[in-house]
């Protein structure tokens, strides 16, 4: 299998959690404005709001069972990237509510459930 073939599989995996969790926040109350926001080099999986906040939300796709701690999946360094990219989105958007950092550990097979973590980044 040849690396690019990999990467594309790897990328639709990755669209697929993503699709997970928008369904799983719209089912929770939130309303997705946006996904796949990229800001320069850095991208932001989705935003989402509900009446209390804003939320941008970094999804992780992982094969078999959740075993890791859902918020040490982002880095130090993908926090700051994705709240970079999160303060850019609040200037070109006039957003005017507070924002939340959220981390989303959805399992690659289907029916598995999601580990969602609000205010991941405190």
């Amino acid at each position: 299998m040849s690396t690019l073939t990999m990467n594309a599989s790897k990328r639709d995996i990755g669209y697929v959690g993503e699709a997970r969790v928008c369904a799983f926040l719209s089912k929770a109350g939130y309303v997705v404005i946006a996904t796949n926001y990229r800001a320069s080099r850095y991208e932001i999986d989705i935003v989402a709001e509900n009446a209390d906040c804003v939320c941008f939300v970094e999804v992780k796709t992982r094969g078999g069972s959740i075993t890791a701690d859902v918020v040490s999946v982002v880095t130090i360094p993908q926090r700051r990237r994705i709240m970079a990219a999160a303060e850019r989105f609040c200037l070109e958007n006039d957003i005017d509510k507070p924002v939340r950092f959220d981390v989303a550990l959805v399992p690659a097979q289907n029916g598995g459930n999601i580990a969602y973590v609000e205010d991941a980044y405190e």
